[in-house]
């Protein structure tokens, strides 16, 4: 009789236990503003490498990629290949925690060596874990934008720790990644285009020329 009691007693003070509401939802329509992932150099026979969200420098948030099985990729917002004469099964996405922008948003698109659905597993900063499984994609074709985006895109806790990404016939290829933005963080640092680089150095190189005209002129 005790036991039954003590047991009515922790469900009036605790109430009955909540199933935990998933922070993340899988989607197929990239819906934020998003942010390309440029691969940091063309790598070759690795199992690790980094990329940048916003432009393809250091200064930009940075994103460890391991993979099972060896990869070769491009340099840029370019595809990542299992090296030759082996496989791409699993890639796991990490923002580095240094990163002053944080990220709720993630996409990618790519190729199956077979037909089948992809594993997708989140986890978010504060430890909690959500896992997905796509619709089934066919062979050697290339699947449409895919990934997960926060439930509630307002709420703070909904920030990526990683991201994992899985097919165990492989991958043959997986491409276009892209990040947005979580909750209150602030946008990656801006990269010049390449034609504003150039103007500036320009004129950078006009300026000089100016200044050691006028030494000489003196």
């Amino acid at each position: 009789m005790k036991k039954y009691l003590l047991i009515a007693m922790a469900i009036c003070a605790f109430g009955p236990a909540r199933a935990r509401a998933d922070l993340f939802q899988l989607s197929y329509t990239e819906s934020g503003t998003e942010y390309k992932m440029y691969n940091d150099v063309a790598n070759k026979d690795v199992n690790f490498f980094h990329g940048y969200v916003g432009g393809q420098s250091s200064s930009n948030p940075t994103i460890d990629i391991s993979t099972t099985g060896k990869v070769d990729t491009g340099s840029g917002y370019a595809n990542i290949k299992p090296a030759k004469s082996g496989s791409l099964t699993d890639l796991i996405f990490t923002p580095e925690t240094s990163n002053t922008s944080t990220f709720g948003d993630f996409y990618f698109r790519g190729q199956l060596l077979s037909a089948g659905s992809i594993s997708i597993t989140v986890t978010a900063t504060n430890g909690e874990v959500d896992h997905f499984t796509t619709t089934s994609f066919k062979k050697d074709a290339d699947f449409g934008s895919v990934g997960i985006t926060p439930v509630d895109s307002t709420n703070p806790l909904a920030v990526i720790k990683s991201v994992e990404i899985s097919f165990g016939d492989g991958f043959k290829e997986v491409k276009q990644i892209d990040w947005s933005l979580a909750a209150g963080s602030g946008p990656p640092p801006a990269v010049p285009e390449p034609s504003t680089m150039v103007i500036a150095t320009l004129g950078a190189i006009g300026f000089l020329g100016y200044g050691l005209r006028r030494r000489k002129a003196s």
